[in-house]
């Protein structure tokens, strides 16, 4: 059963696999959020701005020692889906974003109107239908000016 949960994930041992488009808007938004990152591409280079461990190796599983949650972002859903099973068996959350193989965490595409987070999250549609409808309700809650809108 998948249950919506909000974490505050300042200083907590994250690491990130794979820093593509996918991977790198989790970097953004983790990294804005106070997280301990580890970031792990052979591919990409470290930008500029990131502060984090950022390593320029091919996956293994040592990466995942101490940490507490591991976004897998590669562009191979079995290499997501041997991350994520690897992060399991040692009781780590894990999101594999290419399918739900051995996912134990999900996160929401989000936004914030009046001091409110609104969030989405996609049980068994795409993520693109979720992120359909989380533009939509911004678009809409957007016409509001403030809370008074809602009484």
């Amino acid at each position: 059963m998948i249950l919506p949960f909000a974490i505050d994930v300042k200083d907590i041992p994250i690491l990130i696999v794979g820093a593509g488009c996918v991977g790198m808007r989790k970097i953004k938004t983790l990294y804005r959020a106070g997280a301990s990152l580890t970031v792990v591409d052979p591919v990409v280079r470290v930008p500029e701005w990131f502060t984090g461990v950022w390593e320029e190796l091919e996956y293994n599983p040592s990466f995942l020692k101490d940490k507490v949650l591991v976004f897998a972002c590669t562009d191979n859903p079995d290499i997501n889906a041997l991350i994520c099973k690897q992060a399991y068996k040692k009781g780590i959350l894990s999101c594999n974003v290419s399918d739900s193989r051995y996912r134990t965490l999900s996160s929401m595409g989000y936004f914030i109107h009046d001091s409110v987070m609104v969030a989405t999250l996609a049980i068994n549609s795409s993520v693109k239908q979720s992120i359909k409808i989380k533009e939509r309700l911004n678009d809409c809650i957007k016409k509001f000016p403030s809370s008074e809108g809602w009484a």
